[in-house]
């Protein structure tokens, strides 16, 4: 992360709860909060499956759709 400035990238970290890479994508999250690098994070009820991923994806897609309407 020390080599992370975080003004040229968009990062988007979206877990479940229950998702076996919770853990590490909170820890991440925090780290990235001290550090003043911006992202997004979203943690929603759900574990590391398709259920998830069919709601998830909506969010995903409105992410990556602002970022190239806004010339990235």
């Amino acid at each position: 992360l020390y080599l992370v400035g975080g003004k040229q990238l968009k990062l988007i970290f979206d877990c479940g709860v229950d998702d076996f890479f919770y853990k590490v994508n909170k820890n991440l999250h925090e780290l990235m909060v001290a550090r003043n690098i911006p992202h997004n994070y979203i943690e929603r009820p759900g574990k590391h499956n398709m259920a998830y991923w069919k709601n998830a994806i909506q969010y995903q897609l409105m992410f990556f759709n602002k970022f190239f309407d806004d010339g990235h």
